[in-house]
């Protein structure tokens, strides 16, 4: 009768921490599956963030070469301020 009680005390034991692994197993792999998504989608929004970057900085330059005055005064902010590597400062 002890023997018996001694082998399945041991295995109340094993039983416990094969449950709790279990647990944490279960609730830790949803949450890289989870991450894995959202970093695709993460990933998916920077490129398209810079595509639209680029595009501005595309569609600046050929203003800037073609002097279109009409499209710069649309891309640069009123409060735009340039200062110079000499330390001129120009504003809009």
């Amino acid at each position: 009768m002890l023997r018996f009680i001694r082998e399945n005390i041991g295995l109340g034991e094993r039983m416990r921490k094969l449950l709790v692994i279990s647990t944490v197993l279960l609730l830790v792999v949803p949450c890289f599956a989870q991450t894995a998504s959202a970093q695709s989608e993460s990933l998916s929004r920077q490129e398209d963030t810079a595509a639209a970057v680029q595009a501005a900085h595309e569609a600046f330059n050929t203003a800037l070469v073609k002097v279109d005055l009409a499209a710069l005064d649309k891309m640069v902010a009123d409060t735009y301020v340039f200062t110079d590597p000499n330390g001129r400062v120009t504003a809009r």
